[in-house]
């Protein structure tokens, strides 16, 4: 039974893992495209203000965008410590 809370618990949590670190990948990248800009010309950083402006137009949606990758980080340690509470040993009666 203990076996079956870890696997439901596993699959959300490997969710939020995975969406953090595609966010995470992303931010790396756009930062290393923002350095690199300055020695070779590029739209990065001017795109990426543009995309600030519209998620700020956008009010309350902008503002879950913009905290959606904290959002899936916090879930993800929320269930991880679930995950880790669960033990795996059956009492034997």
């Amino acid at each position: 039974m203990n076996t079956l809370r870890k696997v439901i618990i596993f699959i959300p949590m490997s969710l939020c893992f995975l969406n953090f670190a595609s966010w995470l990948l992303a931010a790396i990248l756009i930062y290393c495209g923002i350095l690199v800009g300055l020695f070779i010309p590029n739209l990065i950083f001017g795109n990426l203000l543009g995309f600030l402006n519209t998620l700020g137009d956008n009010g309350l949606i902008g503002l879950v965008v913009i905290a959606e990758p904290f959002i899936a980080y916090y879930l993800y340690l929320l269930l991880k410590r679930r995950y880790d509470s669960i033990g795996t040993a059956e009492k034997i009666t």
